[in-house]
């Protein structure tokens, strides 16, 4: 979930893993296109900071390219056999299935799915503060000063159901999970839920069914009906039931 802060979770997790990071791509991309000239027309346009507009900013011009540059990675890493982690939002269902498919198809045995969860009015307010806060500081990236990276609201929006009281990618990440145990891949699901109020309930979901916590933090996770934080173990493992615990 972008905003969400799942890149400090994933570092606690996969030390050894390659990293694929869409995110990692596009500014690859566009730095390229900066060089080349191609992002000129940013420059005719200036933002409240009197700077003009940076190309973090446009990234979303080049969001399918980089998801396809990150799924043709992932690709050699599968038939290499490699330990890899793909990062991404999971919002898209049928992306289910091809992950599934594919780690089956090239043997892989085990994976670890880490699903982070924020409150919509969270996400929103954290994803605008690391843009303005990069912008500020004038992120550079091989000589090229980048900026932060702008999600409009509408994007993050289209990542929740239509309350906006939980993701789409709480609900996929389950099944996922499911899925690929189902396939004979032996499937953990981390899923850490955080609060508006700053605080944060952790919970595995482990391939036995059994509901284990994660050290730091109380057990509990997202329900995927109404968003509040369930702390009844079975009430977790199904992601629904009664809870007294809300999130915003």
């Amino acid at each position: 979930m972008p905003g969400a802060g799942k890149s400090f979770a994933i570092d606690m997790l996969a030390t050894d893993h390659r990293r694929i990071d869409p995110d990692g791509i596009k500014d690859l991309i566009l730095i390229r296109l900066d060089r080349a000239g191609l992002l000129d027309i940013r420059h005719n346009h200036v933002l409240a900071d009197g700077k003009p507009v940076h190309p973090s900013e446009l990234a979303l011009w080049v969001h399918d390219a980089s998801t396809e540059a990150a799924n043709r990675v992932r690709a050699v890493s599968q038939r290499r056999g490699e330990n890899f982690v793909m990062e991404g939002t999971l919002s898209w269902t049928p992306l289910i299935d091809s992950y599934v498919n594919d780690l089956a198809s090239d043997d892989y045995e085990r994976l670890t799915i880490v699903d982070i969860e924020v409150p919509f009015t969270l996400a929103v307010e954290q994803s605008k503060h690391r843009w303005w806060a990069a912008r500020e500081a004038g992120r550079i990236v091989d000589d090229v000063a980048l900026g932060g990276r702008f999600i409009a609201q509408a994007a993050l929006e289209g990542l929740y159901t239509r309350q906006r009281r939980v993701s789409k990618c709480a609900v996929n990440a389950r099944k996922l999970r499911s899925d690929a145990n189902h396939a004979g891949i032996e499937t953990d699901l981390l899923i850490v839920s955080r609060t508006s109020t700053g605080s944060e309930y952790r919970a595995w979901l482990r391939p036995d069914g059994d509901i284990d916590p994660s050290q730091g933090a109380p057990l509990g996770a997202v329900c995927i009906k109404s968003g509040a934080i369930l702390t009844n173990p079975t009430a977790i493992g199904t992601g629904v039931g009664r809870s007294r615990v809300y999130r915003s």
